[in-house]
């Protein structure tokens, strides 16, 4: 089932404040705490909250990717989107550092 920016907008404030979707960003800021990197991407960025979160936490250019319709309501907030579909196309440039949660379940053949 596909959702449209209007069926998501209505679920902003969970994405942000679920205990769930907030203990998964703590994970993953946790899990590259001592790694170096430069630059940040996060493939299948949804809202962006993963994306804006560790841009806050790491003070890196961070940029979202997602295959959507529409731009994600935090894209304005990070260093760049690219509104494509990672498994068909690639952003263009390189990142130190890329994560993808919860997004090989949507690709047809990962």
């Amino acid at each position: 089932m596909a959702y449209s920016p209007e069926h998501l907008s209505h679920w902003d404030d969970f994405f942000v404040h679920n205990p769930a979707s907030r203990w998964r960003r703590r994970i993953a800021a946790d899990l590259i705490a001592g790694l170096e990197f430069g630059s940040v991407l996060d493939v299948g960025c949804g809202d962006g909250s993963l994306a804006l979160f560790l841009k806050e936490r790491f003070g890196r250019p961070t940029f979202g990717l997602e295959a959507d319709a529409g731009r994600p309501r935090l894209a304005d907030r990070l260093d760049g989107f690219y509104p494509m579909s990672i498994a068909a196309e690639r952003p263009g440039r390189s990142f130190d550092l890329v994560v993808a949660t919860e997004v090989l379940e949507h690709i047809p053949d990962d």
